[in-house]
């Protein structure tokens, strides 16, 4: 036992012994690693420098993370540590150590920026640490040129300085001198001005200053190179654009044209397009003898009157009339010419532009203007379809244009419909038409279109419409008839409606049924509607249709669903139809509403029902009278005929008092589910329409007077003046007409130069573009 304890005891103070020595190794081996910290700068931050941070003592496989206390002053990048410098003052960098399997630590620094405050020579260099380069041209409208620096500048290192131009393959060219204007706001962009000495010899009228030029300076440690050239060059033409209106007309296309001694134009020198203020250019063109063609389509081509280019920058304006139309129509069959058929004009929208009825002659002229000329005339001759169109050179005969009715507004290369309704109610003699069928002639006038246009319309009868078979099936109704052909003790009858496509309804007729033939299960309605049709002309053209069919009892009140079905008509025929009707439920509309004292009587309303997503009217019906119930609350009812369950209907007034209160349309629809309930709708009074007179103010496009400037615009032709901003953008264009006489220019805005354009002159401006041409 005693042996057993002494073992165990050496055991532990051996395992002791070892623990202590492991123990003692490691914290010596922590002892010796390093804290990690921002490792100092080794000169100052200054404003406009990159630096990089680093940190001493990283432990291994760490990654750092870097950010800013005050980005105003500096940035930094977040993975790499690069700080680059902006403002003067003191920041904070931040260090954020991440070790695999442990927690991230944070390391801190604050440090001074500071600003330059030398401005002399630093090895050499006035601006160090900064590349100057230039990439535009000197400025041909204000005489600026724009350096830029590749790190950002003080205002106190380049306020005092100044550039010196030379050209640069000529060197007795004189010296030119610009001093400093602005700095950007990033501090990297420097702007200097010419004096007004050089200003002048950069602009001699004749182009012979343009070329490359030598910039030197005391800040620069070689020279640069710089492009100019000279605003007005000689042998341009240029101006503007207008409509009648003095409107800028863009996108016109503006031909310059040599010509021969004949007058005749021989070649297309050069084109352009006018831009948003309506003004064109062409420039770089040998002297001669030249014309100006104006091209657009919504406008009659014009010319300028021919001129000779020689040294010299010539203005051409141009005021451009609307392309004309006059429309002439001869409607006439085939034994006389028709009187009083309806004829109206209308665009591609389906939109009426005008309309009116054919004389004696058959004729009708809608014109745009009544001055057009009748000779060289477009002709489109119409039977059945458009058979020609030809060009005539000949005169169109004084009758066909006798009478013109006002066109307000044309425009070219659009589709128009002239629309011809010999039937029409508004036609005069409508009876004796009803067997002609409306027709619609396209066409669009365009450039190769003449001002004239004579369209001869040859109309063509068609033959009555008749209906192929139409059959009923009576099974829904046999209680109210007998298979001998009687009545059961009723007078009935069926309702028949027809419609044109889009639910407009033609015409409707009611057949007895003792004019009719019933079977056991059917009856047929063929031969009386083919009766009714001869009877009153009926002449419907070949498409598509639709029909309905009611039957009715001896008080005209339904007794079976209405059958309303899509029909089709070929060759004058419908073809064969057969009807079912549906039982039905009736039911009965209640109408509410609080009214003023008034008791209204018995209102008009028509009912509706919804097929292919159209509505047809199905019949007319009559409310009760408004019954007053209390205080100003009145109530109403309209017993509704026989209804197919599932489908949709509505209700619409046709009278001025009441009206539904429901939707925007001011009507109810319902889906008629529900077969034991009564319908109720609220209403309300509709009140008297108050029509407000509205007195609309034309835009008066006045002349102006500019800032510090009065000139004197007493011409003997038309001019136009424009203004431009600092970098020559054109602010605006003013057109002043001679008739005015003694006439003043100016402009609201804030210009620096302006233009006097007028036509066959050389143009004048204010800035120093060209010797002699000044005014002020």
């Amino acid at each position: 036992m005693n042996t057993l304890f002494k073992k165990t005891g050496r055991l532990f103070l051996l395992s002791l012994l070892l623990f202590s020595i492991a123990f003692h190794n490691n914290a010596s081996a922590q002892a010796k690693q390093k804290k990690p910290q921002i490792k100092s700068f080794s000169k100052k931050l200054f404003v406009g420098k990159s630096y990089y941070v680093k940190v001493k003592n990283r432990p291994k496989k760490s990654t750092l993370s870097y950010s800013l206390s005050k980005t105003s002053r500096a940035k930094i990048n977040k993975k790499t540590g690069q700080l680059t410098t902006r403002k003067s003052g003191k920041i904070t960098i931040r260090v954020r150590i991440k070790i695999k399997n442990r927690k991230y630590k944070s390391l801190h620094k604050s440090v001074q920026i500071y600003e330059q405050t030398k401005t002399s020579k630093i090895s050499g260099k006035f601006l160090p640490n900064a590349t100057i380069k230039t990439r535009t041209a000197i400025n041909p409208w204000n005489h600026s040129i724009v350096l830029y620096s590749s790190r950002i500048l003080l205002q106190k290192e380049v306020s005092s300085s100044k550039i010196t131009l030379t050209g640069k393959s000529n060197s007795t060219t004189p010296k030119l001198q610009a001093h400093f204007d602005s700095l950007s706001s990033d501090g990297k962009k420097i702007t200097y001005q010419l004096d007004k000495y050089s200003e002048e010899k950069l602009c001699p009228g004749n182009g012979s200053a343009n070329g490359v030029y030598k910039i030197t300076a005391p800040f620069l440690s070689k020279p640069l190179s710089i492009n100019y050239k000279e605003r007005l060059t000689p042998n341009k033409v240029q101006g503007f654009v207008f409509d009648s209106e003095q409107r800028p007309i863009f996108g016109t296309t503006v031909s310059l044209c040599s010509i021969n001694d004949q007058n005749r134009i021989t070649k297309n020198i050069s084109s352009a397009k006018t831009d948003k203020n309506g003004h064109y250019c062409i420039s770089d063109i040998h002297s001669g003898q030249y014309i100006i063609a104006f091209q657009k389509d919504e406008y009659i081509t014009s010319y300028s009157q021919k001129f000779n280019l020689s040294q010299t920058v010539l203005c051409q304006n141009i005021t451009l009339k609307k392309k004309q139309l006059r429309l002439s129509c001869k409607i006439a069959n085939a034994k006389q010419n028709m009187k009083g058929v309806s004829v109206s004009l209308k665009d591609e929208s389906n939109t009426v532009l005008t309309s009116g009825l054919t004389d004696s002659n058959g004729m009708i002229t809608f014109s745009y203007n009544t001055n057009i000329s009748r000779k060289n005339y477009t002709k489109i001759t119409y039977k059945d379809t458009i058979k020609e169109s030809i060009y005539c050179n000949n005169t169109l005969p004084d009758a066909y244009t006798s009478s013109q009715i006002k066109l307000s507004s044309y425009t070219p290369n659009k589709l128009y419909y002239l629309e011809v309704s010999p039937a029409s109610p508004l036609s005069d003699d409508r009876l004796s038409y009803s067997n002609y069928q409306t027709i619609s002639i396209s066409f669009c006038p365009n450039n190769s279109t003449s001002e004239q246009l004579f369209i001869d319309c040859n109309l063509s009868e068609i033959p009555t419409t008749k209906i192929k078979s139409l059959y009923a099936n009576t099974d829904t109704i046999s209680s109210y008839i007998n298979t001998d052909s009687t009545i059961n003790n009723s007078q009935g009858s069926f309702r028949t409606c027809l419609y044109q496509e889009d639910g407009c309804q033609i015409t409707s007729t009611t057949i007895p049924f003792v004019n009719l033939s019933f079977s056991s299960h059917q009856v047929q309605l063929t031969n009386a509607l083919n009766s009714f049709f001869t009877t009153y002309n009926i002449c419907l053209p070949d498409g598509k249709y639709y029909i309905s069919i009611q039957p009715l009892n001896e008080d005209h009140s339904p007794i079976a669903t209405a059958f309303l079905s899509k029909i089709s008509i070929t060759n004058n025929t419908i073809c064969p139809t057969s009807a079912f009707f549906q039982k039905g439920v009736s039911k009965t509309a209640i109408l509410y509403g609080n009214f003023t004292n008034k008791v209204y009587s018995s209102l008009p309303y028509t009912l509706y029902q919804k097929q292919d997503n159209k509505w047809f009217a199905l019949t007319s019906l009559q409310s009760s009278s408004f019954e007053h119930i209390s205080d100003q609350s009145y109530r109403s009812s309209i017993s509704l005929p026989v209804l197919e369950i599932g489908q949709q209907y509505k209700l619409c007034s046709r009278n001025p008092y009441i009206d539904f209160v429901d939707s925007a349309e001011i009507n109810t629809t319902w889906n008629f589910n529900n077969t034991t309930s009564n319908l109720q709708f609220k209403c309300q009074e509709v009140l008297a329409s108050s029509h407000t007179a509205t007195l609309h103010h034309h835009n008066i496009k006045q002349i102006m007077i500019a800032e510090n400037v009065l000139l004197n615009a007493q011409n003997k032709k038309d001019c136009v003046f424009v203004d431009y901003d600092k970098n020559g953008t054109i602010i605006s264009a003013c057109y002043v007409n001679s008739n005015e006489g003694h006439s003043f220019y100016a402009s609201s805005h804030n210009i620096f130069f302006f233009d006097k354009m007028e036509t066959g002159k050389s143009i004048k401006t204010t800035q120093a573009s060209y010797k002699n041409t000044k005014f002020y």
